[in-house]
């Protein structure tokens, strides 16, 4: 299994297969129960808490695992990626 830090961010996924397969967003949005401007936002990385329903969308739209979609969608998240910045919470957020 690769790490988490080679997975491509969710969003990343989706673009990729949308174009290999010649998908507009319009096109892929419609056909997959999702408003263009849901899709524009998950491939941006704008939208980055997407429902358990989305990513099962999502999932199903590009041919894999439920899974599979919410490691990616973890992928993207801040703090998940070695190279991200880190910032140490507070005691007073801790407690």
């Amino acid at each position: 299994m690769k790490p988490i830090e080679s997975l491509p961010p969710l969003g990343q996924h989706i673009r990729q297969y949308r174009k290999a397969n010649r998908w507009t967003l319009s096109a892929f949005a419609a056909e997959h129960g999702m408003s263009k401007a849901y899709l524009w936002e998950l491939e941006n990385g704008a939208m980055t808490n997407p429902t358990i329903e989305t990513l099962a969308k999502v999932a199903k739209a590009t041919g894999t695992t439920l899974a599979r979609v919410a490691t990616l969608a973890a992928a993207g998240l801040p703090g998940m990626r070695s190279n991200a910045p880190h910032k140490p919470r507070s005691e007073a957020e801790s407690a």
